[in-house]
């Protein structure tokens, strides 16, 4: 054979090896036999029908009729298929599903098929006229590990179950983020390096072979690191939950972020354009508030949940639906999702309902928080037989308010949480010779004697206070000096987390009615459950990607939330009591050295006195701590 004979040979072999074939259509890849196998949801096949121009091959069924009628009537999306043009490029689909709505699973199918498309270019980077070789990617991108890696599993499950893709995988490359595959050509290049190596010389070097340029790949948010990547298909999962703009803990300033939604957005969408027409962005997440990226894109595709002054003229390129969980996912009916709705209905028509929320809006309902506080009832210093009391504190910076608030629970003959009192104390304002104001600090001896004298009014009659709880900001001082009385005081730390729990169970209880507050102040001047009463209306829930933030405006008539943090706390620590399983008890005595107190009731009472014990030891705590010098020596009347 001549040497032109050869490369004729290996001409016609690369050809082929290589040549474009006609790839299936979605709705068959999806469904059939032959290849994945799947029983779509009607949104999953009226989107592929959309999506790949398939609504006149495949007549739109009873149940996605029903679909485009929920999205022209409750939605203000109008599909028209039958003026529908078929030949308008779709490049970014927006999907504004609820939690549980599939979402998942028909972005997988979507990706895996976009990998079978390359594979059938035979040399995809030759068709879209990129560099040879050059790693084409299909990558999805989430805010966290976890969230990234779902959906990547799910798509690298339907690639490997499929016997097309087998000769296709690159399983040297296989890992938890990251699965190559090789197209036609790779595949090509590769046995020639195999047949070389096989004929080479002695002394002649060893060809590696090559990896898999086509890239299915995981990563978080990173945009710094990302640049520069061609990528087919892009997917931002979850999107209305990557970080926005970030909130410094107490100032709640602004900081920025190479990794926000919109920082991702810049570094990574341009990467798809190298793709043309079939280039594709995809961005699916339940909603939040009516900011951030995703918000954004969902008002430039025409979403009927804009501000009219953001309204704009509709992107054609953009393909949207919205539907709420149960309208997406049969598998629901909306009562299943009653419970939630009753907890915390605001967050609950978003992450289910799929409604955009008001940004920085008041999460408590005005009129919960009024029937809440009983007008005629005076608050409590002094406790009641059999209950059983916490207190929680919030200690004061230089200008804010000192809250302390106490509270027991009733279970019979229903559950209710009484808020039996509330205490603030307030820097004092000096006003100097020379027009400078001074702010004196609140004394902690003051806040101290009305604490003891509190537990011990409540600590009377049989009763204990199980716990005195602090936040954990200027507190160790005061909690050291209870400690060492042998009182069960310890720190609660104020993370976002632990906001979360606590102003969550305060909304569950509040809105089921369960909460009660006493509502006349000892003092007609003093009136702290009215200022709670604002605080509560006023208090703000942020999201800012997956934190969460619970604060007061730092603008307008309001703009403190003392009192509604030691009472969210209360009611948190009070409702931990529901059940007392081992979990729950270590939580509880979680750095509790000091032991609940309780009435001693081997020894008759004492006119005038009250015997206490901590644990098993028996003490006449009032007289241990009016020792010399003792802060009961003050005798201050409360």
């Amino acid at each position: 054979m001549s040497f032109k004979d050869i490369v004729n040979k290996k001409y016609e072999d690369r050809v082929a090896l290589t040549a474009p074939v006609e790839p299936v259509d979605a709705l068959t890849f999806v469904t059939s036999h032959k290849w994945l196998g799947e029983r779509p949801f009607p949104f999953q096949s009226l989107l592929l029908k959309l999506l790949y121009k398939l609504w006149e091959k495949y007549p739109i069924t009873e149940k996605e009729q029903e679909l485009i009628d929920i999205l022209k009537d409750e939605w203000s999306i109008e599909l028209d298929l039958e003026n529908r043009n078929v030949n308008q490029v779709i490049d970014t689909l927006i999907l504004v599903i609820g939690r549980r709505g599939s979402k998942s699973s028909i972005t997988s199918w979507i990706a895996a098929y976009e990998a079978y498309k390359l594979i059938c270019k035979g040399n995809p980077q030759k068709y879209y006229k990129i560099r040879e070789r050059h790693p084409i990617h299909i990558l999805n991108c989430a805010s966290d590990g976890e969230q990234a890696k779902e959906t990547f599993n799910l798509i690298k499950e339907n690639i490997k179950k499929l016997e097309f893709f087998q000769k296709y995988i690159d399983f040297d490359k296989d890992n938890e983020t990251e699965l190559r595959l090789f197209s036609p050509y790779d595949l090509f290049l590769n046995s020639q390096i195999r047949k070389f190596n096989e004929a080479r010389k002695k002394g002649m070097m060893k060809k590696n072979i090559l990896r898999g340029s086509i890239c299915i790949e995981s990563i978080t948010t990173s945009a710094a690191t990302k640049r520069g990547k061609a990528i087919s298909t892009l997917i931002f999962d979850e999107f209305a939950h990557f970080g926005r703009a970030k909130y410094r803990k107490k100032t709640l300033e602004v900081v920025e972020s190479p990794q926000t939604d919109h920082a991702m957005w810049v570094a990574l969408t341009p990467s798809v354009k190298d793709f043309g027409d079939d280039g594709l962005i995809i961005t699916i997440s339940s909603p939040v508030e009516k900011i951030g990226e995703f918000y954004g894109l969902y008002c430039l595709a025409g979403g009927k949940e804009q501000n009219e002054s953001e309204r704009v003229l509709p992107n054609p390129k953009y393909l949207m639906l919205q539907l709420s969980t149960w309208q997406a996912n049969p598998k629901y009916k909306r009562e299943n999702f009653d419970d939630d709705y009753r907890k915390d209905p605001n967050s609950a028509t978003m992450e289910y309902g799929a409604h955009f929320g008001e940004p920085a809006s008041s999460f408590l309902n005005p009129e919960k928080v009024d029937e809440m506080v009983v007008e005629g009832a005076p608050i409590l210093l002094k406790g009641r037989a059999g209950q059983f009391y916490v207190i929680t504190v919030d200690p004061a910076s230089k200008s804010d308010t000192y809250a302390i608030a106490w509270g027991h629970r009733e279970n019979r003959p229903t559950e209710r949480y009484w808020i039996d009192g509330l205490k603030g104390f307030e820097p004092t304002i000096k006003k100097m010779g020379d027009g400078k104001i001074v702010i004196e600090r609140i004394d902690p001896d003051v806040v101290m004697d009305f604490l003891l004298t509190l537990i011990a009014n409540l600590s009377v009659m049989g009763k204990q206070v199980m716990e005195i709880c602090y936040d954990q900001w200027n507190s160790i001082d005061s909690i050291n000096k209870l400690r060492k009385m042998k009182l069960p005081a310890f720190e609660t730390t104020f993370t976002n987390s632990y906001k979360s729990f606590i102003f969550g169970t305060f909304l569950e209880q509040l809105n089921q009615g369960n909460v009660f507050c006493y509502g006349i102040d000892e003092s007609p001047v003093e009136n702290w459950p009215g200022k709670l009463k604002l605080e509560l209306k006023y208090l703000q829930k942020l999201i800012s990607g997956g934190t969460v933030y619970y604060a007061a405006p730092t603008s307008g008539p309001v703009t403190s939330d003392d009192f509604a943090v030691v009472v969210a706390n209360l009611i948190y620590r009070l409702n931990l009591r529901k059940d007392m399983s081992s979990k729950v008890i270590r939580e509880l005595h979680k750095n509790l050295e000091g032991m609940p107190i309780s009435l001693d009731q081997s020894h008759p009472p004492i006119k005038g006195r009250s015997l206490w014990t901590i644990g098993k030891k028996k003490d006449n705590i009032r007289d241990r701590l009016r020792g010399k010098n003792s802060l009961f020596d003050k005798r201050r009347n409360w």
